[in-house]
Order: structure tokens, then C-alpha cells, then sequence
């Protein structure tokens, strides 16, 4: 077990009764058959997040928002002055 994972595992249980803790094994044990594909999933959604948070940094994207968030403010200030 690493590190990381027994640290969770006591921070967990330190916060269950001894029944919670009976409760949460049970969960684990039954749905074991399940954890391959949720961790699968689980990476994927982590990897979609991390790219699109690089996306959304790099120098074209954010010359977009800028060009969308000035745009915005020209079309409300001439809505806001009206006839």
C-alpha cells in the first residue's frame, strides 16, 4: 500500500465509528469488481481537466476572451446608453 493511499485510508477511518469502518469495508469488498473501471474513469476525467486547464491558458485562447470580453463590454455600453 503507498503512502498516500494508507494516509487516506487513516484519515478515513479516523473520522468512523468502528461500525463506519465495518460499513465502508463492506462497500469495498463489494464493489471491488467495479474499481478498475471507476479509477479508469476517474484518470480520464483528470486528464481531460488538466488539458483543458493548459488550453484555456495558452496565449491564443486567452487573446480570444480577451477579443469576446471586449466585444461584450462595447455591445452592453452601447445597450446600457440606449436611444
Amino acid at each position: 500500500m503507498t503512502q498516500l493511499l494508507q494516509e487516506a485510508f487513516t484519515l478515513i477511518t479516523s473520522q468512523l465509528t468502528p461500525q463506519g469502518q465495518d460499513t465502508l469495508a463492506h462497500l469495498i469488498i463489494d464493489h471491488l469488481e467495479q474499481l478498475p473501471d471507476f479509477l479508469a474513469e476517474e484518470l480520464e476525467e483528470q486528464q481531460f481537466e488538466a488539458s483543458a486547464r493548459q488550453a484555456i491558458q495558452s496565449d491564443n485562447v486567452q487573446h480570444l476572451l480577451k477579443q469576446v470580453a471586449e466585444k461584450y463590454q462595447a455591445n452592453h455600453s452601447v445597450i446600457s446608453k440606449g436611444p
